[in-house]
């Protein structure tokens, strides 16, 4: 987004103030009035779709950004001499790490290298899923932008066009971490739901099997798939098909 607040504040009006998370460009005039502006309101500020350098970066996080969008993706190559927003949100520990985890926007040794440098409690699992995710291989149009999948990727226009977000769905991330990084379950399910219910500003309400808490649960079968879901205490998936 830009960095105009008065822009924001006809968003967070329209929203009737329940925005969440935010992603900015930390480098844009405006960026430090638009992320204090957020961050007083309790939003979740994110830092992605930027080229910024690693001074600009961790100026925003001293401004009060606290998550790396979809880290590596859309943002400069990690350098070892060429310090960038990359290098900054690896190695600042006030940066949750949010990451792909399918395999083909970030390859497993690089999750697994973010993995040891973040740990479970600064991962956040994403899928970046489009609405075409679950779907067969084929071309699918929405809001006039086509969506092209092959052999799960999912490319815009043409099967060889650019990455158009992922067909990933969140108990593949998680059995990917595993496989990716070595994890255990329970190390990949904190980076799939403690770690996201804290960036939305709601672990006191889920995120962990507590009583008060809200009864959403995904239950897991050992051959790695859903077996039941389960929200607010209700069934409402069951692979059997038995509720």
């Amino acid at each position: 987004m830009s960095g105009d607040v008065a822009q924001l504040q006809r968003l967070w009006d329209a929203a009737d103030g329940q925005i969440r998370v935010v992603t900015i460009a930390p480098e844009i005039p405006g960026a430090r009035a638009v992320i204090r502006w957020l961050g007083e309101r309790g939003v979740t500020v994110s830092l992605g779709h930027s080229n910024a350098d690693f001074g600009q970066a961790k100026e925003a996080i001293a401004w009060g950004a606290s998550v790396g969008t979809h880290v590596f993706d859309t943002m400069p190559q990690l350098h070892h001499r060429d310090l960038s927003l990359t290098t900054a949100l690896l190695t600042d520990d006030r940066v949750i790490a949010e990451i792909i985890c399918d395999g083909i926007h970030v390859a497993p040794a690089m999750v697994k290298l973010l993995y040891r440098v973040k740990g479970p409690e600064r991962t956040c699992l994403i899928t970046d899923s489009v609405a075409a995710a679950g779907m067969p291989d084929g071309v699918y149009e929405r809001h006039g932008v086509v969506t092209v999948i092959t052999s799960g990727e999912a490319h815009r226009d043409t099967e060889t066009g650019p990455l158009a977000g992922s067909t990933l769905t969140m108990d593949r991330a998680v059995f990917n971490m595993m496989e990716f990084a070595g994890v255990t379950l329970e190390q990949a399910s904190i980076m799939a739901s403690v770690v996201p219910a804290r960036i939305l500003g709601q672990g006191h309400r889920t995120g962990t099997i507590t009583v008060g808490k809200d009864a959403d649960l995904a239950i897991l079968d050992h051959d790695e798939t859903i077996w039941a879901t389960l929200v607010q205490g209700e069934f409402v998936y069951s692979r059997t098909g038995e509720l």
